[in-house]
């Protein structure tokens, strides 16, 4: 028999995800694309340098928020590889320090 965990991490099963939480995830999803599609469009408009390297520094954890934030409003499971633009959780990590560098030394 097989344990809780075990049907849990199964590769055609995943945890699923209530509706509230469906619609958070919505609103994360939201504010993630408003937040990166406003950022280019400034930094386009007004040529300003530093807007594009803000754009540029937030783009790999948008599309973070994005790809698992849109696992849970359509599918209503939880993404099978958590940390997908980036290699591993280190490299997320990493990339994540260097975006607060970014936006509060530049």
């Amino acid at each position: 028999m097989q344990t809780y965990d075990a049907i849990l991490l199964h590769a055609r099963r995943g945890s699923a995800i209530r509706w509230p939480f469906r619609l958070l995830a919505l609103l994360l999803v939201l504010a993630a694309l408003t937040g990166t599609l406003g950022s280019c469009y400034i930094a386009l408009t007004h040529q300003d340098p530093r807007a594009a390297l803000l754009a540029l520094a937030g783009a790999p954890l948008a599309a973070l928020i994005v790809r698992l934030g849109g696992c849970a409003v359509w599918k209503g499971t939880v993404a099978g590889d958590a940390c997908w633009p980036f290699a591993s959780r280190k490299v997320a990590m990493a990339w994540l320090l260097l975006t607060w560098v970014v936006v509060y030394c530049v």
